[in-house]
Protein backbone atom coordinates (compact mmCIF):
# COMPACT_ATOMS: atom_id res chain seq x y z
CA UNK A 1 0.00 0.00 0.00
CA UNK A 2 1.70 3.41 -0.75
CA UNK A 3 2.46 5.23 2.28
CA UNK A 4 0.07 8.47 2.11
CA UNK A 5 -2.91 6.67 1.45
CA UNK A 6 -5.63 6.49 4.21
CA UNK A 7 -5.93 3.20 5.29
CA UNK A 8 -8.58 1.78 3.53
CA UNK A 9 -10.79 0.47 6.11
CA UNK A 10 -11.39 4.33 7.00
CA UNK A 11 -12.47 4.88 2.96
CA UNK A 12 -14.68 2.24 3.53
CA UNK A 13 -16.20 3.55 6.66
CA UNK A 14 -16.99 7.20 4.62
CA UNK A 15 -18.54 5.52 2.00
CA UNK A 16 -20.92 3.60 4.30
CA UNK A 17 -21.56 7.19 6.01
CA UNK A 18 -22.52 8.98 2.74
CA UNK A 19 -24.85 5.94 1.98
CA UNK A 20 -26.77 5.56 5.45
CA UNK A 21 -27.11 9.75 5.27
CA UNK A 22 -28.59 9.70 1.68
CA UNK A 23 -31.11 6.66 3.17
CA UNK A 24 -29.94 3.90 0.12
CA UNK A 25 -30.25 0.51 0.83
CA UNK A 26 -27.49 -1.55 -1.00
CA UNK A 27 -29.07 -1.63 -4.38
CA UNK A 28 -29.85 2.04 -4.55
CA UNK A 29 -26.49 2.78 -3.35
CA UNK A 30 -24.99 1.00 -6.53
CA UNK A 31 -27.66 1.84 -8.82
CA UNK A 32 -27.27 6.21 -7.84
CA UNK A 33 -23.44 5.74 -7.85
CA UNK A 34 -23.13 3.67 -11.04
CA UNK A 35 -21.27 0.56 -9.32
CA UNK A 36 -22.42 -3.13 -9.65
CA UNK A 37 -24.75 -3.92 -7.03
CA UNK A 38 -23.00 -7.39 -5.58
CA UNK A 39 -19.69 -4.76 -5.28
CA UNK A 40 -21.28 -2.39 -3.20
CA UNK A 41 -22.82 -4.95 -0.77
CA UNK A 42 -19.86 -6.33 -0.39
CA UNK A 43 -18.47 -3.28 0.55
CA UNK A 44 -21.14 -1.82 2.74
CA UNK A 45 -21.42 -5.24 4.62
CA UNK A 46 -17.75 -5.86 5.32
CA UNK A 47 -17.97 -9.22 4.25
CA UNK A 48 -15.19 -8.74 1.51
CA UNK A 49 -11.40 -7.49 2.05
CA UNK A 50 -11.34 -4.27 0.68
CA UNK A 51 -8.42 -2.92 -1.88
CA UNK A 52 -7.71 0.04 -3.49
CA UNK A 53 -9.22 -1.45 -6.78
CA UNK A 54 -10.03 0.96 -9.90
CA UNK A 55 -13.33 0.51 -8.42
CA UNK A 56 -13.43 1.89 -5.07
CA UNK A 57 -11.20 4.52 -6.48
CA UNK A 58 -13.90 5.51 -9.22
CA UNK A 59 -16.54 5.66 -6.27
CA UNK A 60 -14.32 7.60 -4.12
CA UNK A 61 -13.90 10.37 -6.87
CA UNK A 62 -17.82 9.73 -7.61
CA UNK A 63 -18.96 11.11 -4.14
CA UNK A 64 -15.88 13.20 -2.96
CA UNK A 65 -13.67 11.19 -0.25
CA UNK A 66 -9.96 11.67 -0.30
CA UNK A 67 -8.01 8.77 -0.69
CA UNK A 68 -4.60 10.33 0.43
CA UNK A 69 -3.51 11.46 3.97
CA UNK A 70 -3.26 15.19 4.60
CA UNK A 71 0.30 15.69 5.51
CA UNK A 72 -0.14 19.45 6.97
CA UNK A 73 1.35 19.35 9.82
CA UNK A 74 -1.84 21.18 10.92
CA UNK A 75 -4.53 18.75 12.68
CA UNK A 76 -6.74 21.66 12.97
CA UNK A 77 -7.15 21.59 8.98
CA UNK A 78 -7.09 17.87 9.35
CA UNK A 79 -10.16 17.94 11.92
CA UNK A 80 -12.19 20.55 10.18
CA UNK A 81 -12.14 18.48 6.59
CA UNK A 82 -13.55 15.72 8.45
CA UNK A 83 -16.09 17.63 10.27
CA UNK A 84 -17.19 18.71 7.27
CA UNK A 85 -17.29 14.92 5.40
CA UNK A 86 -19.51 14.45 8.92
CA UNK A 87 -22.36 16.80 8.73
CA UNK A 88 -22.86 17.26 5.01
CA UNK A 89 -25.55 15.04 3.94
CA UNK A 90 -24.07 14.35 0.41
CA UNK A 91 -26.63 16.92 -1.41
CA UNK A 92 -25.18 20.08 -3.96
CA UNK A 93 -27.71 22.03 -2.42
CA UNK A 94 -26.41 20.97 1.37
CA UNK A 95 -22.66 21.85 -0.05
CA UNK A 96 -23.81 25.91 -1.27
CA UNK A 97 -25.25 25.59 2.36
CA UNK A 98 -22.50 24.99 4.11
CA UNK A 99 -20.40 27.03 2.08
CA UNK A 100 -22.56 29.73 2.70
CA UNK A 101 -21.71 29.58 6.54
CA UNK A 102 -18.21 29.21 6.22
CA UNK A 103 -17.81 32.22 4.41
CA UNK A 104 -20.15 33.85 6.91
CA UNK A 105 -17.23 33.17 9.55
CA UNK A 106 -14.47 34.96 7.38
CA UNK A 107 -13.90 37.94 9.61
CA UNK A 108 -14.30 35.21 12.98
CA UNK A 109 -10.92 35.72 15.12
CA UNK A 110 -9.80 32.61 16.96
CA UNK A 111 -9.23 32.55 20.43
CA UNK A 112 -5.70 33.93 21.45
CA UNK A 113 -3.49 30.76 23.03
CA UNK A 114 -3.79 30.64 26.81
CA UNK A 115 -0.90 31.51 28.88
CA UNK A 116 0.51 28.95 31.38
Amino acid sequence: MHKDLRPVSDVVADIRRFVEKQGWNPSEAARNLGIGQPTMSRLLSGHTRARYSTPLRTLCNRIGIELLLHETGEPDADELIQTLRTVWDGSPEHAMALKQVLLSLKGLKPYPAKKK
